[in-house]
């Protein structure tokens, strides 16, 4: 997916320097505050207009916890609380 990057709503009450590139500065802001974030995302200019690039859909595939049985439910308890305290 490409999304034309809009400059800051907060930039004029800010005191710092405009951005070079508004897409690099969205990708910027956006794996400071994700733990883990798309690693496709990126930044590219067409026509002189910034735009970020992502990854539109993660269709990497899920597990139904309610198919799990024993150990591999407790695994999966385990995983996803551990990924929660990260996030």
């Amino acid at each position: 997916q490409v999304k034309e990057a809009r400059a800051s709503s907060l930039e004029p009450y800010l005191d710092c320097p405009p951005a070079e590139h508004e897409g690099q500065r969205i990708v910027h802001g956006a794996r400071l505050v994700q733990a883990e974030t798309d690693i496709l995302l990126g930044w590219t200019t067409i026509e002189g207009r910034a735009y970020i690039v992502r990854q539109f859909r993660n269709m990497k595939g899920d597990i139904d916890p309610t198919a799990l049985k024993g150990n591999h439910l407790d695994d999966y308890g385990r995983l996803a609380g551990a990924l929660l305290a990260r996030a």
